[in-house]
């Protein structure tokens, strides 16, 4: 539900010229540190799978960069990547075949 939230606003108010808009934490969500997370490096892990299905990209970046900051190899992040944009086209391929 956060990253639902969180990418379409970004998405949106990274391709407006607003002027005075406040960027971080615009839309005043609870801290992660706030939220209990036990493992940091797998939410960030959901979080890009999340901005992949959203098509938040430029969110991805930054969540990216968080992964790298926690010392996950771009190899370890590209698998992510690859996994779940097959888990995406295997959700589709079914869509497709249910309407079929």
């Amino acid at each position: 539900m956060r990253m639902a939230m969180t990418n379409s606003y970004y998405m949106a108010i990274n391709t407006l010229n607003l002027s005075n808009v406040k960027r971080t934490n615009a839309l005043e969500l609870t801290p992660l540190h706030d939220l209990d997370v036990e493992d940091e490096t797998a939410y960030y892990y959901a979080c890009i799978a999340a901005c992949m299905v959203n098509q938040g990209y430029s969110c991805l970046h930054g969540h990216v960069e968080l992964l790298r900051d926690l010392n996950e190899s771009d190899e370890a992040i590209d698998a992510a990547l690859r996994l779940t944009a097959s888990i995406i086209a295997m959700a589709q391929a079914n869509y497709i075949n249910q309407k079929g």
